[in-house]
């Protein structure tokens, strides 16, 4: 075996070593990490790593303890495997060159002072033997567990008082490869800054473990102290909730829910994790409360307006936006400096404008510095993050400071006469959701709608307090800004407020939405771009335009397609609301974009209308282009710049409307400007039109196509006509006015 080694051989191999350079000894560097509560025998205890690293490999380890001071009142004062259980890390498990442990393991309690020992020791039987990997491990330049101590816990209630013992730290020795004689651990030795001295036990986290507690299972309803030991903790839990929250770095007081974090330590709510505080916050750190967005979505904080920032406490909370493509944004904290937004484009909206997009300001353009504070409440703001800017790709916005909260309000302006009068961009300010249909929203004098930017489409959709718009979810996300409009009635400027009632955690986009006879038209392009229109019908409503229920259309992009319906007064609709006239119902449709191509329109929502209510789409530029909806919901066209915008007509053939017996007759005739149309429930083989002026001359006959509907033209001056249709089903006469 090879510890027969003769003296004359050691005592030379002893000299070779003295020879080495001795500038240096190997700095070790330790720290306690993963702390957790286990439950078992019975009882409670802390378990806890141990972890080293050294600074230059080729150290082998013989024998080393750590000796930690603790709370006398919180652990035993005894030690055996009755309170202290010890396992070797990984890196120094296995066997020898007998078969033994390369190291066995050692723990002990002393009562005074009152402190806790572990260890690892090389097995004697190779005592003598040269530093291999088969008899020993090296310790590693990269953090890893030396051993896992598990202490029994006397009372859950108290700190765990524990730091590393520095009188007795890293005693023990090591040798280099191939060396027989041990070598002494010299200092300086580095602490981590992590230690165990403020770990409240009843409920702890460490980033590995997450949560473990008194009891089981995290569960924020519980009034208990929480310790957040990591650097950076992280909490996702749904819905949680706390009675009070205090983030500090000092022991948290039995009986009230704190979070104590190490000094710079941060209590993390990761994104789509959400936490509501009931009563009281302070914040005692620095960007203690860290608030996190991704592109998989954002963290949520409702606090309940009873908020502390001592000792420059600040909460952090990010925002996510993809590159390339305008967000609309409100800020979350009281103020902030422009700086925070650096590597963006950043601009918001003025009301008055003195033109065409000269409503838009910049606070943050290309080649600006900007060093201007922004304090403005509920402000909406527009960000561009471009992937030229580095550092590339999307972009996350960290302003800090105070969280808004509480009762907050913007005010909105109308300027008669200017561009997009009355139109104001505000925004979400809280660290949450809010609900905008609310009754702690107070509207004053705006109209109970707005506009949000969808990024995706490259245009606006609409909500409406009354229902039916192209958007139907109330909910406008943490952050997130959109526009409101000053109602007509007077140019006053008014306020939006918001309180805290209106707030809540959620993450759904869109909800569903109930309202019956609401058609809803999407228009898309190639390029992934598009727009979103709506019609819907209701007996409350007018034909002409309804501050309640109808929304103006805001334009996109250049290079999206636009949808909306104009109205005789030429203002143009992104939802027009309208009440049942007649059996047949004729509403136009108009098409824009910046971009000759291809492009489609999908109609959706049509199973809001009762079965037989039939929706037709009509192409004015192609002759004898109609596509009836309600059976092939996608219509795909050409377009090319320049031309007319007033492309499409909607017709709706509601056979309820009514009880006449014209509502059950199988041809439908109508007319919508000076236009004559003939409808059929099944398509017309053949058949003649007549029309008679009110004098009884006949000023136009014409053959019936076989289409689900034949248009004719009537170029007459404006009155009533009389139309007769003749088929060899039936014969049809109908009054008309044309215009």
């Amino acid at each position: 075996m090879k510890r027969n080694i003769y003296p004359l051989l050691a005592a030379v191999l002893f000299v070779l070593i003295n020879l080495h350079t001795y500038a240096t000894s190997p700095q070790l560097s330790w720290r306690m990490s993963n702390p957790r509560i286990v439950y078992a025998s019975s009882a409670n205890w802390l378990k806890f790593d141990v972890e080293v690293k050294c600074d230059s490999a080729g150290r082998y380890l013989h024998s080393m303890s750590v000796v930690f001071d603790f709370n006398n009142s919180a652990f035993p004062s005894t030690g055996g495997t009755s309170n202290v259980l010890v396992t070797r890390g990984s890196q120094y498990t296995g066997t020898n060159t007998v078969d033994d442990n390369k190291y066995n393991v050692s723990s002990g309690v002393q009562n005074t002072p009152k402190t806790l020992t572990v260890g690892l020791a090389a097995d004697p039987v190779v005592e003598g033997d040269p530093a291999t990997v088969d008899d020993y491990s090296q310790i590693l330049t990269g953090w890893h567990t030396f051993v896992s101590v598990q202490f029994k816990i006397l009372n859950l209630s108290l700190n765990a008082g524990m730091v590393f013992r520095l009188v007795d730290f890293a005693t023990g020795y090591y040798r280099c490869e191939g060396e027989v004689l041990n070598r002494t651990l010299q200092p300086p030795h580095i602490l981590d800054t992590k230690n165990m001295a403020w770990l409240y036990l009843e409920r702890i986290y460490n980033s590995v473990n997450g949560w473990t507690q008194k009891g089981g299972s995290l569960a924020w309803g519980t009034t208990c102290n929480t310790s957040v030991w990591d650097s950076v903790a992280s909490m996702s839990a749904t819905g949680g909730l706390v009675t009070k929250l205090r983030i500090h770095r000092a022991s948290p007081a039995p009986g009230t829910n704190q979070i104590a974090t190490e000094p710079g330590g941060r209590f993390k709510i990761l994104a789509g994790g959400q936490l509501t505080c009931s009563d009281s916050v302070t914040i005692e750190e620095p960007r203690g409360l860290w608030i996190i967005s991704t592109a998989a979505g954002t963290g949520s904080f409702i606090d309940n307006n009873k908020n502390l920032y001592p000792t420059s406490g600040s909460a952090l909370m990010e925002r996510y936006f993809t590159m390339n493509k305008w967000h609309f944004y409100s800020m979350p904290v009281t103020q902030a400096w422009a700086s925070v937004y650096n590597d963006t484009w950043m601009k918001y909206f003025v009301e008055p404008g003195t033109g065409s997009g000269q409503n838009w300001k910049y606070v943050i353009a290309e080649g600006y510095t900007p060093d201007s504070l922004l304090t403005t409440a509920m402000q909406g703001f527009a960000i561009w993050a471009d992937q030229t800017i580095p550092p590339l790709g999307n972009w996350t916005v960290r302003p800090s400071g105070v969280l808004n909260t509480g009762t907050l309000s913007f005010t909105t302006k109308r300027t008669d006469g200017q561009a997009y009068e009355g139109y104001n961009l505000t925004g979400n300010p809280y660290a949450s959701a809010i609900d905008l249909s609310s009754g702690s929203v107070t509207w004053n004098n705006n109209d109970q709608k707005a506009w949000f930017w969808d990024p995706g489409i490259g245009d606006y959709t609409l909500w409406l307090y009354a229902g039916g718009g192209s958007r139907t979810s109330s909910i406008a996300p943490a952050q997130q800004g959109f526009f409101v409009h000053h109602a007509e009635t007077s140019t006053t400027p008014t306020t939006l407020q918001l309180a805290n009632g209106a707030r809540l955690h959620n993450t759904e986009v869109f909800l569903k939405d109930e309202i019956g006879d609401r058609l809803v038209l999407t228009s898309s392009a190639t390029n992934g771009y598009g727009d979103i229109a709506v019609v819907r019908f209701l007996s409350d409503a007018s034909a002409g335009y309804d501050a309640y229920y109808d929304g103006e259309k805001m334009g996109g992009l250049e290079e999206a397609p636009q949808l909306y319906m104009p109205l005789a007064d030429n203002t143009n609709l992104t939802v027009n609301a309208l009440p049942w006239s007649g059996t047949n119902q004729v509403v136009p449709l108009s098409f824009y974009c910046g971009v000759t191509g291809n492009y489609t329109i999908t109609a959706s929502n049509m199973e809001s209308f009762r079965n037989g209510v039939q929706v037709f789409l009509e192409d004015k530029k192609t002759v004898a282009a109609w596509q009836e909806l309600t059976v092939n919901p996608s219509y795909q066209f050409s377009w090319q710049t320049g031309e007319s915008n007033d492309r499409f007509n909607l017709h709706f053939a509601n056979k309820y409307f009514g009880v006449n017996e014209h509502a059950k007759n199988v041809l439908q005739i109508y007319s919508y400007e000076k236009n004559i149309y003939v409808r059929s429930a099944e398509k017309v083989v053949s058949g003649k039109i007549f029309v008679y002026d009110v004098s009884g001359r006949q000023i136009f006959q014409g053959n019936l196509e076989n289409l689900p509907i034949n248009k004719f033209r009537m170029d007459v001056n404006e009155g009533y006509y009389l139309v007769t249709v003749v088929s060899p089903e039936s014969i049809e006469n109908q009054k008309v006015f044309l215009n």
